[in-house]
């Protein structure tokens, strides 16, 4: 396989993983955690007077999902990179832009407390950061934990 496909399987991939984990989590926060029946996250003008009667569980699950799917999504996108590609760790942070975007996107359309859209637009960066640094210490022989050379048994 050419490096090229390789590093564009090994980004799909990695959307692929976040897209399941945050469908997963959001969509256990609905039912953990369900709306009020007339509030409707498409109806924005009345959704921004009443995000006090949204269940905070809500909002965590949400964030829960963006954070751990872009920490995934990363670390695998990372570990399917081609090797000779800086560890990967490039498309780690592609990935990290990409998951950004689509936060920033979503809390332009739809109106969020300040602390989610900081907490969300903070920790994608933060975990994108984390999933490709153990990914890529993995990746080059390291211990995730402490960074020392492990040997080939």
């Amino acid at each position: 396989m050419s490096k090229n496909l390789r590093l564009g399987v090994a980004l799909l991939a990695g959307m692929l993983v976040a897209l399941v984990v945050v469908m997963v989590l959001e969509g256990a926060g609905q039912r953990l955690f369900p709306w009020p029946s007339d509030l409707s996250p498409l109806d924005t003008i009345s959704l921004a007077g009443r995000l006090g009667e949204i269940p905070m569980g809500s909002f965590l699950m949400v964030l829960s999902g963006h954070l751990l799917g872009t920490g995934l999504g990363a670390w695998t996108a990372v570990r399917l990179a081609p090797p000779a590609m800086d560890g990967g760790r490039t498309v780690g942070m592609v990935m990290a832009l990409i998951m950004q975007g689509g936060a920033a996107t979503m809390l332009a359309l739809i109106p969020h407390p300040v602390w989610f859209a900081f907490a969300d637009i903070v920790g994608i960066g933060a975990l994108a950061w984390a999933g490709t640094a153990l990914a890529a210490r993995r990746k080059a022989g390291r211990n995730p934990a402490d960074g020392r050379k492990v040997e080939a048994a």
